[in-house]
């Protein structure tokens, strides 16, 4: 599937869209404007005149491989950018996470029972203050009346969500920070095994905030999430070291946001591909060459001010995949007199 996302003066940003979407590159100007318009879109946001008068006064649309327009509604959208996005999420809101999930434990457990019960008290309560006041000027008296207790305002008003560890209670801000994605993927596990609605989850800046091991947990997650619902599409921003992940299933879903707009192919192609230019008989295993491409993606497509401190094979491989898509870049590796003296540092012991 493709997204062909509309820009004000450019042509449309064409976007790989897979069950994992990773959106790389070093053009972050275009990164950040491709994730706004997506958080408009799909997030349902309503377009003020300065908003519009960028494209015309034309509300900015998104097509599809067939160049159909792709309905705004076609997803449940979550915007995480942050982990105040992450708690909002968690609560009992309008359009939340939390709020279609606890929709589906209300109709496991008998609420209405109980909220009759709320509502008799409530009119006794009513009762009980008018009997005490005594206002009144001539015809015209003044009383109160009560408003029944609805299930919506229970679960917004009178609760809260808490998190606890060994029985006691924690601020969100205390939860680590991959227990709480964690707990967000368990929940929308819980409510995709109940509906066929469309999910597209949106995550960025996230890597920022925890670790590259825990990344890789979080990531590990949300592979075993889409291939269990296909109704489940995650697209992540990624930030530019450590946190790339490509396998075989998405590579092809990988954008590459610089100088030139591509999206890369699947491993095997790839690893053939460049074998082929490759100086050397020496060429790195399939799995080496995958950790290799999660290394110099980011970087592919884009004339560096500073070029970024790789391998020697690494930057063999860059230059090999720039040229692959007719880029004409090549990074320079530099050469230190001392490499053998430095390298038998790396490689002491002591």
């Amino acid at each position: 599937m493709k997204f062909f996302v509309q820009h004000p003066y450019k042509e449309r940003i064409e976007l790989n869209i897979g069950a994992i979407t990773q959106i790389v590159g070093q053009n972050n100007e275009l990164k950040y404007y491709t994730w706004q318009i997506l958080s408009w879109y799909f997030g349902g946001k309503k377009y003020s005149s300065e908003d519009l008068s960028i494209f015309d006064y034309e509300e900015p649309t998104i097509l599809d491989e067939a160049r159909e327009i792709v309905k705004r509604s076609s997803y449940h959208y979550i915007d995480i950018s942050s982990f105040k996005d992450l708690l909002e999420q968690m609560e009992y809101k309008k359009g939340t996470l939390a709020q279609g999930y606890l929709r589906k434990i209300v109709n496991q457990v008998d609420i209405v029972g109980h909220l009759e019960k709320i509502n008799e008290q409530v009119e006794l309560i009513e009762e009980a203050m008018n009997r005490h006041i005594n206002l009144n000027c001539g015809q015209v008296e003044y009383h109160l009346e009560n408003l029944p207790l609805t299930l919506d305002q229970l679960l917004t008003k009178n609760f809260s969500p808490f998190f606890a560890i060994e029985n006691k209670n924690l601020s969100f801000e205390w939860v680590s920070n991959i227990d709480k994605l964690s707990l967000f993927l368990e929940m929308l596990d819980h409510l995709l095994s109940q509906t066929t609605e469309k999910y597209l989850i949106v995550l960025k800046n996230i890597d920022g905030f925890i670790s590259e091991e825990s990344y890789t947990i979080f990531y590990r997650q949300i592979c075993h999430l889409v291939k269990k619902y296909p109704n489940l599409t995650f697209i992540l921003f990624p930030s530019d070291q450590g946190y790339l992940k490509i396998d075989e299933e998405n590579s092809r879903f990988v954008n590459i946001l610089s100088d030139q707009v591509e999206h890369l192919y699947d491993v095997e192609f790839m690893y053939e591909r460049v074998m082929k230019y490759y100086p050397s008989n020496d060429f790195p295993t399939r799995e080496g060459f995958r950790m290799s491409l999660e290394t110099v993606t980011p970087y592919l497509l884009t004339k560096m001010l500073r070029q970024p401190s790789l391998s020697l094979v690494d930057s063999v491989i860059l230059n090999i995949l720039n040229q692959l898509f007719h880029f004409s870049y090549r990074i320079r590796c530099s050469q230190t007199p001392d490499k053998e003296l430095l390298q038998k540092f790396l490689e002491s012991k002591d």
